[in-house]
């Protein structure tokens, strides 16, 4: 009786468990394509977060929430949004308090404090030119140059938001998100240097970040460290169909090339193919 008692008291935490397990397979279905989408707005709320802009943040958590409700670092940014929506009446006070910023710029943290408040009741259009003569006085302070990206991010000012994500990186060189966004506004002008920001960016290898490093790396002809990429990917990821036709497209790019100047890792694989199957006829 005393085994059967334990055994079903142990058996909604073996179920768990068992779930939990199973987890990271099926967040494995998903294709690298949907994965580095979420990827990507994730680093766009994470940054909007940093800024203070907690309606912005959220509406880019909302628009993956059906592909990225189970993924942690989704949920632990959604709940420190919630307790920071918390305290939003406090800030919003400021308004009442700083009608003229610039006049009392010898206390920093006034006018700071009205751009927030400006953020917070969604009027950044307002907040941006203040918020530019604050950071032309304070390249320094980190919570501006972060409040500048996220107002510029959701603005569409990319310029101002590259230039000011250029001090987050400075400031902040730990931050992630800010070099993953960062090295997608300079993807078109510089994808090799793009490319680099990414690799660099994370720890962990995930493969939706090598994937789009991949990418880009094509894109700026650098043909080798492209292949070597898909290649790894590719043994990780077989059955994935978008990853299969980028990788076919840089084959189809570079086995050109090789064939011309009869060098690299492609030129070698065709005699190794010709042998068994003439040994077959």
């Amino acid at each position: 009786m005393a085994k059967s008692r334990g055994q079903s008291q142990n058996s909604p935490h073996l179920t768990t468990d068992a779930q939990r397990a199973s987890q990271p397979r099926l967040a494995d279905r998903r294709s690298l394509d949907q994965r580095l989408q979420v990827r990507q707005t994730l680093d766009r709320a994470q940054l909007a977060f940093d800024a203070g802009l907690l309606d912005h943040a959220t509406q880019q958590l909302d628009q993956i929430q059906p592909q990225a409700a189970d993924d942690p670092q989704w949920r632990l940014l959604r709940a420190r949004i919630q307790v920071q929506q918390s305290r939003l009446t406090h800030r919003l006070g400021a308004l009442d308090q700083h009608v003229q910023p610039r006049k009392t710029s010898t206390a920093a943290s006034d006018p700071a404090d009205y751009v927030a408040a400006l953020c917070d009741a969604q009027q950044e259009g307002l907040a941006l030119p203040v918020l530019m003569g604050l950071c032309a006085d304070r390249p320094d302070d980190l919570a501006l140059q972060q409040l500048m990206v996220g107002v510029c991010l959701k603005l569409g000012e990319v310029n101002h938001a590259v230039m000011h994500l250029k001090e987050v990186v400075r400031l902040d060189p730990r931050s992630s998100a800010a070099k993953r966004v960062l090295a997608e506004l300079i993807s078109q002008s510089n994808p090799q240097q793009a490319a680099r920001l990414i690799l660099r960016s994370s720890t962990d290898h995930a493969p939706e970040l090598r994937y789009r490093a991949a990418a880009l790396l094509a894109e700026a002809e650098c043909h080798r460290e492209a292949e070597a990429l898909y290649g790894e990917l590719l043994e990780e990821h077989p059955d994935d169909a978008g990853l299969r036709l980028a990788a076919g497209r840089l084959a189809q790019r570079v086995a050109p090339t090789v064939a011309v100047i009869a060098t690299g890792p492609l030129s070698h694989p065709l005699p190794k193919q010709t042998g068994p199957r003439r040994a077959a006829a």
